[in-house]
């Protein structure tokens, strides 16, 4: 099974975090909970890696925070797994099995072996041209980020990304911008992929949670 990453905490995000671990035991998946910075816990350090706003908005404490823990994830997947790894945000709500999902994936992964894939539907992104009538798995290379609520990334993607992300002193965009600006930059080298259906949707875009990144 490939190893799976939540960005969040019982502590701080509860509802999330209950409806995560009822998921996850149903369906015997162990996953690894990780939110090492939030909104009240950013050290003065920190905060110095991140301009005071972001096109022209107020650059939020909460994307601030959610930049840190991808970033943090990453170095520390990079140390301790060779293949694969999910990343989840903690308001995914998932539309299926997902273990059966991540298996009628594994051909794609073997035979293409992508840095990058999006198996989240990215605030209902499709691909033009997905048949939607359609349920076996399309799959499309894009250079257009769709969100980052569910990403399959490769080890070898982890280390691109992780460059690009060290080649920077000051960061000026959210997590979401910044690797789309990213994976536009490298398309041609950086193998970034959409997968319709998705297995999850973005339970605060839904309405199921409220979005601390809309009030912080």
């Amino acid at each position: 099974m490939i190893p799976i990453y939540v960005i969040g905490s019982e502590t701080r995000e509860p509802a999330q975090y209950t409806y995560l671990q009822n998921y996850f035991t149903n369906h015997g998946i162990s996953v690894t909970y990780f939110q090492p910075t939030y909104i009240d816990t950013l050290t003065p350090a920190e905060l110095s890696r991140f301009s005071e706003t972001t096109q022209g908005n107020l650059f939020k404490s909460s994307e601030k925070s959610l930049f840190l823990n991808f970033i943090y994830l990453l170095e520390t997947c990079l140390k301790e797994h060779d293949g694969y790894v999910l990343i989840l945000e903690s308001d995914v709500i998932f539309e299926g099995d997902l273990v059966q999902y991540l298996e009628n994936l594994k051909p794609f992964l073997e035979e293409k072996k992508p840095h990058l894939v999006s198996i989240g539907s990215g605030c209902d992104l499709i691909d033009d041209d997905v048949n939607t009538d359609d349920m076996s798995l399309q799959i499309a290379k894009k250079q257009v980020i769709r969100c980052t609520d569910t990403l399959l990334f490769s080890r070898e993607g982890i280390q691109l990304v992780l460059d690009y992300i060290h080649s920077h002193d000051i960061f000026d965009e959210p997590i979401d911008n910044f690797l789309g600006i990213f994976i536009k930059k490298y398309y041609t080298s950086f193998d970034y992929y959409w997968v319709w259906p998705s297995i999850t949707l973005q339970g605060s875009q839904y309405g199921y949670y409220k979005s601390t990144i809309q009030t912080y």
